[in-house]
């Protein structure tokens, strides 16, 4: 096994257990939380020794971190299963599993989808044709299965990937552990051309300017500060080759840049809440950044946001200091910019009676006119959004009245303003006097 192998460093054909823990990750089987950790380390100790054969680790000791795993992470899932089985038939398609996952932010890629389907197909019996169809449906014990399975090649895919941006983009260590938990979704999005799903990018890894800045409105990095925005356009525009476009390595610049901004910001919050003395249990940073306002309680109760609040700072730290809590936001930030935008997406292609098409028609017509980058259209630049699409899709029936319907409120001091178009339900109101 190439795990074992990697890291046997000293060559005798052993490994630790320390050596072991660190092996787990590349195969898709790394703890997320205390918990996971603590049973994981008593699994290695029942061993009752300190090193272990080729044969051991691949038959013995990671089958059953394996096992345990997904006991751990059963009644999770369980809880997933019932909230995705909203028609109480007890039973679900791969089609739904997979549309339902990526609006919690699991990661999904195409070449472990595929690995997943034809390993379960296997383990299963089941035909591996109906599964890749999306026609087979699991019940709950299935759905545990598949998705453990699923998540594990999905890591494995994911760490991989990693490792070779990492040596094709020579990082050093400072630069890995920046980027370790997104460099991959940035890598994703900047060469893949699919934006129903905010990737605005192009497969031949030189992006042209505009299509840039799309890919920054979809990070939900994009500053609120129109000097702010100005900077983050100049600095493109000084990154910018003779053809026009961004390299992924300029665009990371970039990305950094925003991510300081983000890490500045929530910084003061975080500050001016402790004193300038941070230290949040690991258990209680969830209701920390509720009483940061940086999440709502609703989001604070969503189960992806829960789980990934649990991974803490990734070591088992039991209470986490300044620098690892604005961390743990940035990736939480992320991550709910990410379902945010699956569900608007979802939202509109099953209940608008919208093609994916339509969907990314909107998104252009609404990104043209947010010239200001506020994730916010005023009236008049609504109304220009609107015309932009007239002739296509507006000129439907029911287009015409959602048209008519979008007014827009005058209060006593002739402020006009409008709800926010993006399919938002509690969005700010922006004023224009």
């Amino acid at each position: 096994m190439s795990a074992f192998s990697k890291y046997n460093a000293s060559g005798t054909g052993l490994l630790d257990q320390a050596e072991v823990m660190d092996s787990l990750e590349g195969l898709g089987l790394a703890p997320k939380n205390e918990t996971e950790r603590e049973e994981v380390s008593a699994i290695l100790l029942n061993f009752e020794k300190l090193q272990f054969t080729l044969d051991e680790y691949c038959n013995e000791v990671v089958p059953m971190i394996r096992q345990q795993l997904k006991e751990l992470r059963r009644p999770h899932l369980a809880k997933l299963f019932k909230k995705f089985d909203t028609y109480e038939r007890s039973k679900l398609s791969i089609s739904e599993i997979m549309k339902d996952v990526l609006i919690y932010g699991l990661d999904v890629y195409e070449e472990s989808l595929k690995m997943a389907l034809k390993s379960f197909a296997q383990r299963t019996g089941r035909s591996e044709k109906l599964l890749s169809a999306g026609l087979a449906t699991l019940d709950e014990d299935a759905f545990v299965d598949f998705l453990c399975l699923q998540q594990e090649l999905a890591e494995q895919e994911r760490v991989s990937r990693f490792e070779d941006l990492v040596n094709k983009l020579s990082l050093s260590q400072e630069e890995q552990e920046l980027w370790k938990h997104d460099l991959v979704s940035w890598e994703l999005r900047f060469h893949e051309y699919n934006p129903s799903r905010g990737h605005w990018g192009d497969y031949s890894g030189f992006v042209p300017e505009q299509q840039v800045l799309l890919l920054l409105r979809d990070s939900g990095l994009v500053p609120k500060s129109p000097a702010r925005v100005m900077q983050v356009k100049s600095m493109l525009q000084s990154l910018l080759r003779p053809d026009g476009t961004v390299s992924f390595l300029d665009f990371l610049k970039v990305v950094t840049y925003l991510k300081d901004l983000e890490k500045e910001k929530v910084g003061k919050i975080v500050d001016e809440l402790t004193d300038q003395n941070c230290c949040v249990p690991a258990r209680e940073v969830c209701t920390f950044f509720r009483s940061c306002g940086l999440i709502s309680k609703v989001q604070s109760e969503r189960m992806e946001v829960q789980e990934l609040v649990d991974q803490g700072d990734g070591r088992g730290s039991k209470f986490l200091g300044r620098a690892p809590v604005i961390e743990l936001w940035i990736r939480l930030h992320a991550l709910l910019k990410v379902t945010a935008v699956e569900r608007e997406r979802q939202y509109v292609l099953t209940n608008g009676g919208w093609t994916e098409h339509d969907y990314i028609d909107f998104k252009k017509a609404f990104h043209r006119y947010d010239e200001d980058m506020s994730d916010i259209l005023e009236r008049d630049e609504l109304v220009q959004a609107m015309d932009l699409l007239c002739g296509n899709v507006w000129r439907a029936q029911h287009s015409t009245q959602l048209h008519q319907g979008a007014e827009v409120d005058v209060d006593a001091s002739s402020k006009r303003h409008v709800q926010d178009v993006d399919l938002k339900k509690t969005p700010k109101r922006k004023r224009r006097c």
